[in-house]
């Protein structure tokens, strides 16, 4: 890159260098076995779309799956982070499990 100013004058040139763009993963989505609420006792089983990358829940556990058992109202949301660190997030999802 050489630059020049209002007069005409030149800068030495910079050093030549390079730019790579890495991918964003493919947005994940959270695949339920259609069980938005249940009762206490109950589960809900929570599935990562992306069988690829690393997978981040928003309750901070990594896998394929999470459990939810608990007595709770959960907003779930899944990150997916490739190899180059780049991350994409799934919609968040609402389950509930009642007493």
């Amino acid at each position: 890159v050489r630059g020049i100013n209002a007069v005409g004058c030149t800068s030495n040139s910079s050093p030549l260098f390079s730019l790579v763009v890495n991918p964003i993963p493919e947005k994940p989505s959270i695949i339920d076995e259609g069980k938005k609420l249940v009762c206490d006792g109950e589960k809900i089983i929570l599935k990562s779309s992306d069988n690829t990358n690393s997978v981040r829940w928003s309750d901070g556990s990594i896998g394929r799956s999470i459990q939810l058992s608990r007595v709770a109202e959960y907003a779930i949301q899944l990150t997916s982070r490739n190899q180059f660190g780049c991350e994409n997030k799934s919609d968040v999802a609402n389950y509930s499990i009642k007493p």
